[in-house]
């Protein structure tokens, strides 16, 4: 499901948890607009909302462009929402693509694979301070 309102995905989740499905997965995008602004809206917000209205329903961020944003706080992101959902979420992590990192103007890492390896020790590693996400 790609770049739905946030009432729709709540929609969605309770339409999912009455009909028997097991999980809803958004992806994280964003698109440069010629005029300049960007489109597309935060999975992590609209889990947030889906998760409040619902009990059982599982969701995931599938999958995160980590290049584009701080490892901790995307960490704290995630932490956040498993908790809030009572261990529901669950967090893909991926480096996503030149194209679209080219299109927000982010540098896109030079060796993909190393850099995953790096980040995912780095995200890993906030268990350590108590920091759980699922």
């Amino acid at each position: 499901m790609r770049d739905l309102p946030v009432d729709e995905v709540v929609r969605l989740g309770k339409f999912a948890e009455d009909n028997g499905y097991a999980s809803i997965y958004l992806p994280e995008t964003g698109n440069h607009q010629p005029s300049g602004g960007l489109s597309g809206r935060s999975p992590y917000i609209s889990l947030s909302a889906m998760f409040a209205a619902t009990n059982s329903v599982k969701g995931a961020v599938g999958v995160a462009a980590a290049p584009f944003r701080s490892l901790p706080h995307l960490a704290l992101s995630a932490a956040t929402l498993n908790e809030q959902s009572e261990g529901r979420f669950t967090l893909g992590v991926g480096v996503s693509h030149r194209e679209a990192a080219s299109r927000l103007g982010i540098p896109f890492p030079s060796s993909p694979l190393r850099w995953m390896e790096i980040a995912l020790d780095e995200l890993m590693g906030q268990s350590r301070f108590g920091v759980s996400f699922g």
